[in-house]
């Protein structure tokens, strides 16, 4: 199941955390620190890399979680205000998170080679769920998959809004011929 949910945050809340990851002000800890990444997206194949040009970069406010018995634990000081946006999501669709596998932050820079795909994916070798939120209005959409690699659904990057999904779906971005702020989490929920 694929879920676009609109208007995650209140105005406010987006407001300030957009102004926060994209530089506009200084927080408690002075400029939101974004680290650079040679390739924001690797394929599944081991051996295949994505594109070279998608690089971009990336802020990592939580530890990656190795198994599905092992909880991530928030290692940013923006750890916190970036998971009100997985909370927000949740509360949408009436679900309550159980566990958090993984929580990043990417800025993608506009690319030499717009609309290309970087590696198709999924998150986690294990069951979990993915949600994406989309901080600005992007060309660089998210593809999604069949198991036999055709194409069944893309999504458009859209201001203060989140997509939710399962996991193992394969998945990929294209690059952006603008900015592409989104924060992605990986996790498992009950109703």
């Amino acid at each position: 199941m694929i879920k676009v949910i609109d208007n995650v945050l209140s105005e406010e809340s987006y407001n300030s955390l957009y102004k926060l990851l994209s530089n506009r002000i200084q927080g408690p800890y002075g400029y939101f620190p974004w680290y650079l990444s040679s390739n924001i997206a690797y394929s599944d194949k081991k051996d295949e890399y994505a594109d070279p040009n998608n690089f971009g970069f990336a802020h990592f406010f939580t530890s990656i979680s190795k198994s599905p018995n092992e909880n991530a634990v928030i290692i940013s000081q923006y750890g916190y205000p970036l998971l009100s946006i997985l909370h927000n999501a949740c509360a949408q669709v009436g679900v309550n998170l159980l566990n958090l596998y993984q929580g990043r932050a990417f800025m993608l820079t506009p690319s030499i080679s717009p609309g290309k795909a970087s590696g198709i994916h999924t998150d986690l070798d294990f069951p979990h769920q993915v949600c994406l939120y989309y901080f600005n209005d992007s060309d660089g959409d998210t593809v999604f998959f069949d198991n036999d690699g055709k194409e069944m659904y893309r999504n458009t990057p859209k201001k203060n809004t989140a997509i939710m999904f399962d996991g193992n779906i394969p998945h990929t971005n294209e690059t952006p011929t603008n900015f592409r702020y989104i924060v992605n989490f990986n996790y498992t929920f009950i109703k």
